[in-house]
């Protein structure tokens, strides 16, 4: 059976702030993007500079007992997500968070651990032709430099054509 070809326009809008080197004092939020047959699925590593990086401790270790529990990584990974806006060919997409991993605490006080996030979204319309994806990050409990891209897909029937990046809103 050949399958017909599907490829994707990734538009990328992020928050304001400019894309320099990771610094001390921002919220580095790198994102990848990647497509498969009825999916849209999305990494985010969030690494804090180390200026910041107790504060970010702070929001995750919501009862201030010095670590950081499944349940409080869960309820900051679906506040994260929840300042995503994910859409396919114009239609919001709901995105569920699959994964979240927390670095060791001392590791993210030394800018060097990041917050991995993973979700998942369901698009029922995926067929043969191209389509528009649409991601804007808004997650920005402080200063915050975000970066996003589109991964190549497993799938050979599918590929990314043209990624656009807003730097600034």
């Amino acid at each position: 059976m050949i399958r017909a070809l599907l490829s994707a326009v990734i538009v990328i809008l992020i928050a304001p702030a400019e894309t320099f080197a990771h610094r001390l004092d921002e919220y580095l939020q790198a994102a990848r993007v990647s497509l498969g047959p009825g999916r849209i699925s999305i990494e985010i590593d969030l690494t804090p500079g180390t200026s910041i990086a107790s504060g970010i401790i702070t929001l995750l270790d919501r009862n201030s007992d010095g670590r950081i529990s499944q349940l409080e990584a869960q309820a900051y990974g679906e506040e994260v997500l929840s300042d995503l806006v994910v859409g396919f060919d114009g239609v919001p997409v709901p995105v569920t968070l699959n994964r979240v991993e927390i670095p060791p605490l001392d590791d993210m006080r030394h800018g060097l651990g990041a917050i991995r996030l993973q979700a998942l979204g369901e698009v029922s319309s995926f067929r043969a032709g191209n389509h528009y994806v649409h991601l804007r990050n808004s997650h920005a409990p402080v200063p915050s430099v975000y970066l996003v891209n589109a991964t190549v897909p497993d799938d050979r029937d599918i590929r990314v054509i043209a990624q656009t990046r807003e730097p600034q809103l």
